[in-house]
């Protein structure tokens, strides 16, 4: 029998009949209908597609998991740690951990915030006066609740793992290497994780609705405040050392959640049942001190997370799991804020105090990066590559000429922004008069602008973006704007920057997801956020979304093992994040059979995987040593994403005249030649 040619795609699913160029025809389907094995008509009987994309894009619920995110990057951080000793790696995995539980708990706090002030006691009592001040805030805590269970515990619940797959007790996380069984399987942890941050959230909660009801003058009783705020904290935190650790401890995760579920509903019950005293206020300001501690807690974690992925051998990577749960932090409470925005807009409520700091905040960090962004996208320029930055250009160069429109939008509106800053058109601009840097910054942006524009044979429009842009600028110097506010909503500079930085965002986020799920092409968009950030099982934040790599690694696994019991051999061609599940795959395969061969093409294992997840992606000789011979190692050299893996089974980089960068690799041919060559290697036992 002739040895078969199996394709694996990569991120967001090629399409089967992209991956085998013709119309496939369905012959299995695998682990309980996810995966799905095809084949070609008979013409090309020897090859077949190993198709997995329905892990992670196959139904509409998985279009939500954008809510997740923050929770993905912060469970990420853990896997993406340094090679690190293994005291110190315990000591980070701790840190990541308890970085985690500080999002969870703020997440909690922003939520809470906004169903208890402005959902329901601005809204439901103050405006509507349906009911009483006691009652709404007790009715906006467990609403509040209820939505963190159904949006972060069940739409994280699904498991993507086999129902067979018991959860098991395990040692510390292994400092280094990666060890198939290992990742793969389900840990204990998981679910003890879940336990505990669930009870965290309540928490959170808890604490939110007990501030608020002081707020209005409603004391609840002494004994619950200490069992609520104290007792059943301090006792989950405790449980939590020894599950971050991993250390015994039966059902104690379990009961933390039913005891903080038991605190919350108590608070919300006795609260209710008590009448408010005194005069109320018009909203509750909820910001006096759970955000603040909680901000300040994570930075301080992330510090020390820093300072401890520094003591490694190796630091190159040292920043990178710092910055994933920084971004998450970002991200998630600028979300949450949005919502709180949109809310207290929707209501005529008033919205926290805090979130416009925030959103402002987030609008000067936000300019500098995308200026940064723009000045290094346009001023990369050929002949400019030095030794390791190479790729790194190529992969800028090859940004800029895909995002060129993206880049000439993103100045046009912000000369334009800076133009109205300097004639205070809304008021935005809270500054002197003359507004010398509102006027440097729209002046550098009309130059990048006009730059961008000639360099991509647009004259015409970049004179006339600089005659526009000369013209706004006199006609503000001469106070040819109006100097009022345009309506309610822009009034200053926070209110402009919450729009900005915190509203758009959240519409942008929310359209995505309605597009989603309504179509399933824009879910195979999103698929590549799944595809890359739900491959690793979820042992350091328990509501990132399922992790879909255990169950494509062992069945992956299990084919190639079936199909060598077969005559004939089998050639693994994985593509892209296909290489990764393959590399995985074959750790299981003990020994691997000896007409078992691999060509990996767009393989990003020796490049992205092995600098941000170093601990787990060292390198790779000990596979190389169980298939002698029998790997080969495609990458085109304007690929951004692919690259060398190792010396002995680099092919040269391939040249790319039809600017198929990342895709399509076996249309070259490179590609059969390396087929026929793993073929004739695989038939001749070498």
């Amino acid at each position: 029998m002739a040895t078969i040619e199996i394709r694996i795609h990569g991120v967001s699913g090629t399409p089967p009949d992209a991956m085998l160029s013709t119309d496939p025809i369905e012959i299995e389907r695998r682990a309980g209908g996810s995966i799905s094995v095809l084949a070609p008509p008979p013409a090309n009987p020897n090859v077949r597609a190993y198709r997995w994309s329905s892990l992670t894009s196959g139904t509409a619920a998985s279009a939500l998991w954008l809510a997740l995110i923050p929770f993905m990057l912060s469970n990420l951080a853990g896997f993406s740690l340094p090679r690190l000793r293994p005291g110190a790696h315990r000591i980070a995995t701790l840190l990541v951990r308890t970085s985690g539980l500080a999002l969870t708990a703020m997440f909690s706090f922003v939520t809470a915030q906004g169903f208890i002030d402005v959902g329901a006691y601005q809204y439901l009592n103050g405006k509507r006066q349906l009911i009483d001040p006691g009652s709404s805030i007790a009715l906006g805590a467990l609403v509040a609740a209820v939505l963190v269970i159904a949006l972060w515990v069940l739409l994280s619940r699904r498991r993507n793992e086999p129902e067979s797959s018991d959860p098991i007790d395990s040692g510390p996380l292994p400092a280094a290497g990666l060890s198939g069984t290992d990742l793969l399987v389900r840990r204990r942890v998981e679910i003890d994780l879940r336990s505990l941050h669930l009870a965290t959230a309540l928490l959170a909660i808890t604490w939110i609705q007990a501030d608020a009801f002081g707020t209005v003058g409603i004391g609840l009783p002494a004994w619950l405040t200490v069992f609520s705020l104290v007792i059943v904290p301090v006792a989950g935190l405790t449980v939590f050392l020894l599950v971050a650790f991993e250390r015994p401890r039966r059902s104690l995760p379990a009961f933390m959640a039913i005891a903080s579920a038991t605190a919350l509903t108590m608070s919300a019950l006795i609260g209710a049942a008590a009448g408010a005293e005194g005069d109320l206020p018009d909203d509750l300001s909820l910001e006096r001190h759970q955000m603040s501690i909680t901000v300040g807690v994570l930075l301080l974690l992330v510090a020390s997370l820093l300072v401890t992925n520094l003591t490694s051998r190796h630091p190159g990577n040292a920043a990178v799991s710092p910055a994933l749960i920084t971004i998450a932090g970002a991200s998630g409470a600028g979300v949450g804020a949005a919502l709180i925005q949109v809310s207290a807009d929707a209501t005529g409520g008033e919205p926290p105090t805090w979130i416009a700091p925030l959103a402002g905040g987030f609008l000067i960090g936000t300019l500098v990066v995308l200026a940064v962004a723009v000045l290094t996208a346009i001023g990369v320029a050929p002949g400019r590559e030095r030794g390791g930055q190479q790729r790194l250009w190529i992969t800028i160069r090859r940004m800029r000429d895909r995002l060129q429109p993206v880049f000439i939008a993103i100045l046009v509106v912000t000369a334009i922004l800076s133009a109205g800053f300097i004639g205070q058109r809304f008021g935005w601009w809270p500054f002197a008069p003359d507004a010398r840097w509102a006027a440097a910054l729209a002046g550098i942006d009309l130059v990048l602008a006009a730059w961008l524009l000639v360099a991509v044979g647009r004259r015409g429009a970049a004179i006339g973006s600089v005659v526009v842009g000369l013209a706004v600028f006199l006609a503000a110097r001469l106070d040819a704007f109006e100097r009022a506010p345009l309506d309610q909503y822009f009034h200053d500079f926070d209110s402009t920057a919450t729009t900005i930085t915190v509203l758009i965002p959240l519409g942008l986020v929310i359209s995505r997801i309605a597009g989603a799920l309504r179509n399933r092409d824009e879910r195979r968009g999103l698929a590549v956020l799944w595809d890359v950030g739900a491959f690793f099982p979820r042992w350091h934040h328990p509501f990132a979304p399922p992790s879909y790599g255990p169950t494509a690694v062992r069945d992956l696994a299990e084919f190639v093992k079936s199909k060598t019991l077969a005559p004939g051999g089998v050639i693994l061609a994985p593509h892209s994040q296909g290489s990764v599940i393959t590399v995985a795959a074959l750790q299981l395969l003990d020994p691997i059979p000896h007409d078992v061969a691999l060509l990996t093409f767009g393989s990003p294992v020796g490049t992205l995987y092995r600098q941000f997840f170093p601990a787990l992606f060292p390198d790779l000789v000990e596979l190389e040593q169980r298939i002698p011979g029998r790997w080969i190692n495609l990458f085109r050299e304007d690929d951004p994403i692919a690259g060398p893996i190792a010396e002995s089974i680099d092919h040269a980089p391939l040249r790319d005249p039809h600017l198929r960068v990342h895709g399509l690799y076996w249309l070259e041919p490179e590609y059969a030649a390396s087929i026929e060559a793993l073929r004739q290697a695989v038939e001749t036992g070498g």
